[in-house]
């Protein structure tokens, strides 16, 4: 949570500093000076390996030690900022470009200027930013007599907040935030708080600066909670034979709230520009070549060095995009493509997964409730334990586990349609013991069914009694018999296919065991047979297993069908792009369900097979 909250707060401040106009002139009188990131690879506790990274930064000065020019190379790509300046050596124009490589050439577009004014006793005035020729933002400055204020606008002129400075300190002000910048003697910011409404109450964290005798941020240390004082850093300073210097963090500030969240070394050439710098906390170093002018004439030959730098650049660039960019870059888009089109088929998927488990648990409530006609088994105990032994009949004795809810086919909606045919027997009787016309009719039907002979005998006189009220009972009885010969023809297809399940052929192994397991739970096949794989006919509609049958006969084609390879190989592969790794024996256990349902769901789809058709949709009502 801490380092979350010192995150955005370093975001919130990061643009409340004075305008820079030195662009960290170093010392002495320097050309060039290029700075390399690396890695640090450990091994036993050491760095072993120093790792290149692609951050790389190319800047060349003017006499005043002004930078005229930078080159920015990074993992976005690369950038070139000019930057021109007054013969006062102030800040003008700072331009940046990037290069953009065409069929035939390499092209510059401009991403961002930046544009000064300043008042007539030389101070800043203005700051505006343009993107692609639009205003994006406005800094505007008023002087006081123990500093200034800086209103800070968004393109469209709406104010975005206040800094202002008095004395060593800088307030910033914006939507009910409040920030306060401390500086040194030198101008650097020592410490910076943030409060989290417009007064000093509020505070939520400080950031604390440590700096070396050189300038150059030594450690940034946080706090959570109220302000405390600065926490004292000790930098030690050592000196080399060949005149370099070497600054470490001599002591490092640590407890409960506190800590330090960016801790760096230095080593410094003889004129004190460092040439290293070492940040402990991401495991970098950033090297420095500087090369100092010996000369009048090495200033002049400055812009024929930034040509020559581009030309050079521009020429590799070119080359690579050539062998390499533009089919990268098909290829990168298409498979972006493909996994955006993976993800738009998981929600939908996993939409309709939601519509199905909500159905299915409003279906159970539906049949947890209590028997109707028990109401009426004092004056009638014949006629009410005659129509509970109907259940049999209409196979509603016992009711579905709930295990797989989501699947497309479930016996809870079966299960769910004769149980709203038993509702319809009950109210039928209901409807006739309420009638208070038809009471000799009842006493009648219960001293019938009381001198019947027994089970078979009552639930034949009540089947007589409910016909002639318009309710067929034997119609609505249960056939399992009908399903017999389907049921046949999906056992015979389910031992086929768990045949390849056993085959040394990774590629068809893996296949076999993706295309049962769709079957299994999302078909729903694991509901049709109880633990001893007995089929249980009467939780198992023609459709049900109708669809199971259309989709196992498919997925036979595809493991024995050696013209369909390409087609299998591809469609498990477009499973293991979206997964982010390959399948294999060992791994198969972690199947991302919702995944590969989609994306199979998807191929059955553009094969003609639907699953979610309105015969289907119909199951999951009432």
């Amino acid at each position: 949570m801490k380092k979350h909250l010192c995150f955005i707060f370093l975001l919130f401040v990061g643009g409340l500093s004075w305008a820079q106009t030195s662009n960290n002139k170093p010392k002495g009188q320097v050309v060039m000076m290029t700075t390399k990131a690396y890695n640090e690879i450990y091994n036993f506790g050491e760095v072993s390996e120093l790792k290149p990274r692609k951050e790389e930064t190319v800047s060349y000065f003017d006499k005043k030690g002004n930078i005229v020019y930078k080159r920015l190379i990074d993992y976005d790509g690369r950038t070139e900022t000019a930057y021109i300046y007054t013969h006062e050596g102030k800040i003008l124009k700072e331009i940046t470009t990037t290069p953009k490589t065409t069929e035939s050439a390499i092209i510059y577009d401009t991403l961002e200027v930046k544009l000064y004014t300043y008042d007539d006793f030389g101070r800043i005035k203005t700051e505006s930013v343009f993107e692609n020729k639009s205003l994006i933002s406005k800094n505007r400055y008023e002087y006081t007599s123990t500093g200034y204020k800086q209103y800070r606008y968004e393109g469209d002129g709406s104010l975005l907040g206040v800094a202002e400075k008095k004395g060593n300190e800088i307030s910033y002000t914006s939507k009910g935030k409040h920030s306060i910048q401390y500086l040194d003697n030198a101008g650097r910011v020592v410490r910076t708080s943030l409060f989290l409404d417009a007064s000093n109450g509020g505070l939520s964290i400080s950031v604390y600066n440590t700096y070396n005798k050189y300038g150059d941020l030594m450690c940034a240390s946080s706090h959570i909670g109220s302000v405390i004082q600065k926490p004292q850093q000790t930098i030690v300073y050592s000196q080399r034979p060949d005149g370099s210097i070497v600054a470490n963090l001599g002591n490092q500030y640590s407890m409960e709230q506190h800590k330090d969240d960016h801790t760096y070394r230095y080593e410094y050439d003889a004129k004190g520009n460092w040439t290293v710098k070492y940040d402990d906390n991401k495991k970098k170093r950033y090297v420095r070549e500087i090369a100092y002018a010996k000369g009048e004439d090495d200033f002049g030959t400055v812009k024929q060095k930034i040509e020559e730098g581009r030309h050079t650049l521009d020429s590799v660039m070119y080359q690579i995009y050539q062998e390499k960019v533009l089919e990268q870059r098909r290829l990168k888009a298409a498979k972006e493509a493909r996994q955006r089109y993976a993800r738009q088929t998981l929600d939908a998927y996993i939409a309709t997964q939601k519509v199905l488990y909500e159905s299915r648990i409003s279906k159970y409530k539906l049949i947890d409730q209590k028997e109707r006609i028990d109401l009426y088994a004092e004056d009638y105990p014949y006629i009410c334990a005659t129509v509970r032994s109907c259940k049999d009949l209409l196979s509603i004795s016992s009711k579905p586990a709930k295990n797989n809810l989501d699947a497309v086919f479930h016996p809870i909606d079966v299960y769910t349609k004769r149980f709203m045919d038993y509702i319809n027997l009950q109210q039928t009787v209901i409807g006739s013991l309420i009638n208070k016309n038809k009471k000799k009719e009842n006493k009648e039907l219960e001293r019938s069914l009381k001198k019947a002979g027994g089970y078979t005998q009552r639930i034949a006189i009540l089947s007589s009694w409910l016909k002639e009220h318009g309710y067929d009972l034997f119609q609505k009885t249960v056939k399992k018999d009908s399903l017999k010969s389907l049921y046949d023809e999906y056992y015979g297809y389910k031992k086929k296919i768990y045949s390849y399940k056993k085959s040394n052929n990774d590629e068809l192994y893996e296949f076999a065991c993706l295309g049962d397991l769709y079957v299994r739970a999302r078909l729903g096949g694991s509901l049709i047979e109880n633990y001893r794989g007995e089929p249980i006919l009467e939780n198992i509609s023609a459709e049900h297993l109708g669809k199971c049958i259309e989709v196992q006969k498919l997925l036979y084609n595809l493991l024995t069908n050696d013209s369909l390879k390409e087609e299998r190989t591809k469609l498990v592969e477009r499973y293991e792009e979206s997964l982010g790794y390959n399948l294999n024996r060992y791994n198969l256990n972690n199947i991302n369900r919702p995944l590969w349902f989609a994306l199979f769901e998807d191929y059955l789809k553009r094969k003609g097979i639907a699953i979610l058709n309105n015969e289907s949709e119909n199951l999951t009502k009432n």
